[in-house]
């Protein structure tokens, strides 16, 4: 495992001079336990999901998910172009592969799917380990843009190189696990709040708390893609599990709920969390 995705992550990224310091911190990956368990091999194209998440209103089972060691290897372009949109620089490979172990490690200590970790990852940040804290209603940093957490690599446009392991752990620990801010919203709470009289293994519910991760709520309607903050969030979270990375999308963000259509390709680049920040995770 430590040498496919080391390998395909070099094949594809530049040398980029690191310290030996950062180099010896950084762990290998960590085995997959999703290559265990029924999945797809995934396809790069976006299905707009419309309705209250569930397998009857057409939303993916989740078999039809890719493992986590397919849905980060699709990703790897992405994730190293992703810092460009921040002006920023690029990630490393060190730091690549420490957001690979880091999810999985965080995913194993909160018991939280570590292929739902990835995809809010690649939401809000793309997967750049320097993303710009944001300021709204309340201040969201690093990769998963969290509630109010201290982890980050970029605080008032100061960024961080290399960026630590133990500081790319930490972000994903508060968006995942939450922090002590208000209600501290992260993924652990939000599948809870997404989970429907105690269906634990309903598959809805990620998608529930996709939406709940980013607006906080979901809309009395029960529809996904209506309510505040963005109406495409949930119906991009289920692309990105099937396989979605770069190809274009078919949801345009509506003025009460998302639509079908087609976006220019920056569209996708443009819901990353930044841009809905301020109405989220401020409960």
């Amino acid at each position: 495992m430590t040498s496919t995705v080391s390998t395909s992550i070099s094949s594809r990224i530049s040398p980029t001079p690191t310290s030996s310091s950062s180099q010896s911190e950084t762990p290998s990956p960590l085995a997959d336990p999703t290559n265990l368990i029924p999945h797809s091999p995934g396809l790069d194209e976006y299905h707009l999901y419309t309705g209250n998440g569930s397998i009857a209103a057409g939303w993916p089972h989740k078999a039809d998910w890719m493992s986590f060691s397919d849905m980060f290897s699709t990703n790897i372009p992405l994730i190293i172009s992703s810092c460009r949109l921040f002006h920023v620089t690029p990630n490393t490979l060190d730091e690549i592969l420490s957001i690979h172990r880091a999810i999985l490690t965080i995913s194993t200590a909160t018991n939280t799917d570590a292929r739902f970790i990835l995809a809010i990852i690649l939401q809000e940040s793309n997967g750049c380990v320097r993303v710009p804290t944001s300021f709204y209603s309340l201040r969201n940093p690093g990769l998963m843009q969290s509630h109010n957490g201290p982890a980050t690599c970029n605080e008032d446009a100061t960024p961080i190189y290399p960026c630590p392991y133990a500081t790319i752990e930490e972000m994903i620990r508060e968006g995942t696990a939450g922090t002590f801010e208000g209600r501290g919203m992260g993924l652990v709470m939000a599948l809870r709040e997404g989970t429907e009289g105690g269906m634990v293994d309903d598959v809805g519910r990620y998608y529930r708390a996709a939406r709940i991760y980013n607006s906080g709520s979901i809309d009395p309607s029960g529809d996904l893609g209506k309510g505040v903050a963005t109406h495409c969030y949930a119906s991009d979270i289920a692309n990105r599990l099937r396989g979605w990375s770069l190809a274009d999308d078919g949801c345009v963000e509506g003025a009460d709920s998302v639509i079908g259509g087609q976006e220019q390709p920056e569209g996708r680049m443009v819901r990353v969390g930044l841009m809905g920040v301020g109405l989220r995770r401020d409960g």
